[in-house]
């Protein structure tokens, strides 16, 4: 999604997009570092009595430790909702960051579908650019799903002021082609809405079909342990692709520091350095003038804190489970982030709701 944000600037402000400057690593660093990059190949089967993967160009690659980082697709608006030949984008890739901007430049307005982090950041592009925004979310509130209701209600009122409509329990019946360019969404409760262009930002799947049909345990992405192993310890999974244990759970952290931190410890299993790994979940995203940054998961808790920030309009919202602290979301308030991440470190923090009122006017102090 920052990709987008990016690309989106460069097309706003008249320049040409450069994709290319968004690639984590030059294609001279592989060739520098003894790495063979093929790119244009893909591999179609993981042959494990072998110790081998079947690439599409006929040739097989032999493995003594395999790592498979095939990451996530997005998920698709459903197809039979769809009447005729009706375009709804998605974004994953940066050809689609790089098509979608370009819409953008001659669109009137947008039809947004799903209300996560990326839902919000492409309508908080699209208002900006005075485009007529509307974000529809089946469910009762908007980041349902990744956010606690304090941290969702100041994001809802950041969009609301900037123009984007919302509209909740909303599920589409039919999309529809309506004029020569524009699509019109019907949804059950009888309304409807018009739009010059649609984008369906619906959540990720992991590309998993490799491992699965490889016969490695999978369940919604590849099932790994605390040192990236998969269910056949010579075969490990990283990044978008794979579900480790967090707090008793196997979940997708779909973030970027989980990928460079998760391919790090995969790294160590593979020289024999065992080091488990027990991520701080860190995720960040920008809308409008406010940076979100999130540290910690705050699913299951019992008690939240709202501190007012030293910036204008900065907050941080302190999420609390059974008397500990398990994660800080910070608006516009990245001291607050630091010092967040410095307690929860290595895990549940030994902080009260009333020790955190007690400095909320020193956050500094509790690090004490």
């Amino acid at each position: 999604s920052s990709v987008f944000l990016n690309i989106a600037e460069d097309h706003f402000s008249g320049g040409r997009p450069a994709p290319d400057k968004h690639f984590l690593r030059g294609s001279g660093h592989y060739q520098k570092e003894g790495i063979d990059l093929c790119l244009g190949v893909a591999a179609i089967r993981i042959d494990r009595a072998e110790r081998q993967v079947v690439l599409s160009s006929g040739l097989s690659v032999p493995y003594d430790r395999l790592v498979i980082a095939t990451g996530s697709r997005a998920r698709e608006f459903p197809a039979e909702l769809l009447d005729g030949d009706v375009p709804v984008h998605t974004l994953r890739s940066i050809d689609d960051a790089v098509q979608l901007s370009g819409k953008l430049e001659t669109a009137g307005s947008v039809l947004v579908v799903g209300a996560g982090y990326l839902g919000l950041e492409i309508a908080s592009v699209a208002a900006t650019r005075g485009l007529r925004v509307t974000v529809a979310e089946a469910t009762s509130r908007i980041l349902n799903r990744v956010a606690g209701a304090d941290t969702a209600a100041a994001m809802r009122n950041l969009h609301e002021n900037h123009g984007v409509e919302f509209m909740l329990d909303a599920t589409i019946r039919r999309m529809a082609q309506a004029g020569r360019n524009g699509l019109k969404a019907s949804f059950d409760d009888g309304q409807a809405v018009t739009a010059d262009l649609c984008v369906a930002a619906i959540g990720g799947i992991a590309n998993d079909a490799l491992a699965q049909e490889a016969g490695l345990a999978v369940d919604g992405g590849i099932l790994v342990d605390e040192y990236a192993r998969s269910s056949d310890p010579s075969i490990l999974a990283i990044g978008d692709c794979a579900r480790l244990p967090v707090n008793g759970a196997a979940i997708r952290l779909e973030s970027v520091q989980n990928a460079i931190e998760q391919g790090e410890v995969a790294a160590k299993t593979i020289m024999g350095q065992l080091a488990p790994y027990a991520p701080l979940a860190r995720f960040w995203s920008d809308q409008f003038d406010t940076k979100l940054l999130i540290a910690g998961l705050s699913d299951g808790h019992s008690e939240t804190v709202t501190v007012p920030g030293k910036r204008p309009g900065g907050q941080s919202i302190w999420y609390f489970r059974d008397g500990a602290l398990v994660a800080v979301d910070s608006l516009n308030d990245p001291a607050s982030n630091m010092i967040a991440r410095r307690l929860l470190d290595r895990g549940p923090a030994p902080l009260t709701p009333d020790r955190l009122r007690a400095k909320a006017d020193n956050l500094g102090a509790l690090l004490a």
